[in-house]
């Protein structure tokens, strides 16, 4: 099988984008009651390289409402990955998050347990890096204490992901710029076909810092259906992030 060369892969880039917008636009025209929120999103990935095909991962997120004022969510997962083929990865996953949430004149904290499974496909084409990720997340989340219905609520949840990186400056240890657009669609609890949840855009850079050391930070734009009809979330995020790649084996596999 022949790879998409670079002209491909900008246009599915392009494709996808565009074709993420009118869906923005109508969820947001049928939300009558539009909320938003100015957030700080931080994380930490590390991939520990065990050899040239597996890797063990783990990864953390914390989340915080208007900028840094208020706390808003929690994430950390353990997993492990396999080099399928050079370029092509799969990995399974599972993780613990916890989300505040809104109730009648309180906040609670709401659990969730998550298993996850992904393929990431990417290429590197002269100054240009290409990213595509599907992931199906299986999430078993905690009721509200207000809900009488017993058990957990599952949601079953898609993530497409195109992603793009290009090498602004002929050195490797200078700043290169990022971008991303994913779409999100789930069911909860088995009902209805897969139904819009989620669009993030982010446009950033990325900073090396060693070897196997890597810093992000940008702006991510993230719009949501919210749990309650007739409204939609608006976020506006500072997105930064540590990335740490160490090659236990000796060397880093390529791709």
């Amino acid at each position: 099988m022949t790879a998409p060369g670079p002209s491909t892969l900008l246009i599915r880039f392009a494709v996808f984008a565009l074709l993420c917008i009118p869906m923005k636009v109508a969820a947001q025209a049928s939300a009558l009651h539009p909320r938003h929120y100015s957030d700080f999103w931080s994380g930490v990935n590390i991939d520990l390289k065990l050899d040239h095909r597996w890797t063990v991962f783990t990864e953390g997120e914390l989340k915080r409402r208007e900028f840094m004022a208020k706390p808003y969510g929690e994430f950390v997962c353990l997993g492990v990955q396999y080099r399928v083929v050079k370029g092509f990865h799969a990995h399974v996953a599972i993780g613990r998050q916890w989300v505040v949430e809104e109730e009648v004149y309180s906040l609670v904290v709401v659990g969730e347990t998550r298993l996850q499974v992904q393929g990431v496909l990417h290429q590197t084409t002269g100054r240009f890096r290409f990213r595509e990720r599907l992931r199906n997340e299986f999430r078993w989340v905690d009721r509200l204490p207000s809900d009488p219905a017993p058990g957990k609520e599952f949601h079953d949840r898609l993530r497409i992901q195109l992603g793009m990186e290009y090498r602004i400056f002929e050195n490797k240890r200078m700043p290169s710029f990022v971008v991303s657009d994913e779409y999100l669609a789930e069911t909860i609890n088995g009902f209805s076909h897969p139904a819009f949840n989620q669009n993030r855009i982010f446009i950033g850079l990325r900073q090396p810092i060693g070897s196997a050391l890597s810093a992000e930070a940008g702006y991510l734009n993230v719009y949501a259906r919210s749990g309650t009809p007739w409204i939609s979330e608006w976020h506006d995020v500072l997105k930064v992030g540590l990335s740490w790649s160490p090659a236990l084996h000796g060397r880093t596999a390529e791709n």
